[in-house]
């Protein structure tokens, strides 16, 4: 019995269609304004794919450095190997050369109980044993340069491998910075596929109020000029089935709800934590950002402000 049931007055159904068109072409802005987001990302994709490159080419230089710097450790081992082989010569050529002078001095010793030209081949001895201290001197002089050079050699191999190890280090990092970039690529494309799904659940709503409320405006204009009775007993068809004036109403105000913040209930949903799906006026998630909360009033689960997007319900 819908006897007692008060009918809204033209100009206030109206508004309600007036402002349902409005939130039609609201979602129709944010529409386009997804699929420009959807352009920003995919030009994202693009200078991270361009990213990928450019560390790989490093990453292919990085290889080459290390192979030419393994080559030149190489040659200074083998430098090295040399050196030790020279410094045993020498040290073999000075054993030599102390056995001789032992000899030169037997020599002298004899020279002294000779004659005079044993006098004179004990004065060629010894000039031969001042020459070959000469020598020696100077064996001990390169011996000491060549243990300078090994040193300085060997201070070079430590300081190359060193760089060696740096830079095997910075490849690490290249490495894992391009996986952390492949996974952030990841995420936007399934954070722009749920956005997308939302809008069109929402564009689908909007069409859905607003041809009810077409059917509803016209039933009530055809009311006006109907008799009392008539108008009593009016109910309005949508959708395949028969709805009260009083249930559309309570439709509406159901709609309405749903694009009002579940915190606060007065301001409109104006952004969306992309951690859970849920959306909230920009004021209650900005005290929850101020409160260190970092929290979804919702289902509180935890989010950073780099998860918070902006979406335009309002108009």
């Amino acid at each position: 019995d819908t006897a007692g049931v008060a009918l809204p007055d033209k100009d206030s159904t109206a508004n309600s269609v007036n402002k349902m068109d409005k939130i039609y072409r609201k979602a129709r802005k944010d529409l386009a304004a997804l699929k420009e987001s959807k352009e920003i990302v995919k030009g994202k994709l693009d200078r991270s794919e361009k990213e990928r490159e450019s560390l790989g080419e490093a990453n292919a230089r990085l290889l080459k450095q290390i192979a030419e710097k393994d080559d030149v450790n190489a040659k200074s081992l083998s430098t090295i190997l040399y050196l030790k082989g020279q410094t045993d010569v020498l040290l073999a050529e000075k054993h030599l050369l102390e056995q001789q002078t032992k000899t030169a001095g037997q020599l002298a010793l004899a020279a002294r109980l000779a004659t005079n030209a044993k006098d004179r081949f004990a004065d060629e001895v010894a000039k031969e044993k001042r020459s070959l201290e000469l020598r020696i001197e100077v064996l001990e002089s390169e011996k000491k340069e060549l243990i300078l050079d090994q040193t300085r050699l060997a201070s070079q191999l430590a300081e190359l491998q060193g760089k060696a190890s740096a830079e095997d280090s910075e490849l690490q990092n290249a490495r894992s910075r391009i996986s952390e970039l492949v996974e952030e690529c990841a995420e936007q494309r399934e954070r722009t596929s749920d956005l997308e799904s939302a809008f069109s659940k929402a564009n689908r709503e909007a069409r859905e109020a607003k041809s009810k409320l077409q059917s509803q405006m016209d039933n009530i204009s055809a009311a006006n000029n109907a008799p009392s009775t008539a108008i009593s007993s009016m109910r309005v068809a949508a959708g395949g089935s028969e709805f009260t004036v009083e249930q559309l109403t309570t439709q509406i105000s159901v709609l309405k709800s749903r694009l009002a913040c579940p915190v606060c209930h007065e301001r409109d949903k104006q952004c969306i934590i992309m951690r859970c799906r849920h959306m909230h006026c920009q004021q209650c998630v900005d005290d929850q950002i101020s409160n260190r909360s970092r929290k979804c009033p919702t289902c509180n689960n935890k989010f950073s402000e780099k998860d918070v997007e902006d979406i335009w319900l309002n108009t």
